[in-house]
């Protein structure tokens, strides 16, 4: 009788790790599938691909501006309209003149429209720019969601 109830004890003690491992395994699942939706990355921008482009580096420091497929421009987190942009512009330049201006634009755009962004940016009196595009190769493009 008692060989019987130290088996069962024995298989109860060892479910539980097991069980617990299954739940914290999902959980992590979860987590990492949804981490890209957490925090603010600002919005979804299908960039163009370049097969050979330089990485970015990246800075805290940067100002970045989004420019989605539907034609809006979004600067530090605040939409602009093209009329209101060379002045928001330069009123950013003027408190902090060492930024470097990344532009995020859609690849459906064209590409007058981010020329007027770079040029605007320019007379505003920034110097240094990055146009970000997707690097890698043509397999990666084509696995990504937004290709």
């Amino acid at each position: 009788m008692m060989g019987t109830t130290e088996l069962n004890r024995f298989s109860a003690s060892t479910a539980f790790p097991v069980a617990a491992s299954i739940v914290f395994l999902l959980i992590f699942i979860v987590v990492w599938a949804t981490t890209p939706l957490i925090g603010d990355l600002g919005p979804r921008i299908n960039l163009p691909f370049a097969h050979f482009a330089s990485t970015y580096p990246g800075s805290e420091r940067d100002l970045i501006i989004y420019m989605p497929s539907d034609r809006r421009i979004i600067v530090s987190h605040m939409i602009s309209s093209p009329t209101d942009l060379p002045k928001m512009l330069r009123e950013i330049h003027d408190r902090t003149p060492d930024r470097t201006v990344v532009v995020l634009a859609d690849r459906s755009l064209p590409y007058g429209e981010i020329r007027n962004v770079l040029g605007w940016s320019r007379n505003a009196g920034f110097s240094e720019f990055w146009l970000l595009t997707f690097t890698g190769n043509r397999l990666k493009l084509l696995m990504r969601e937004d290709a």
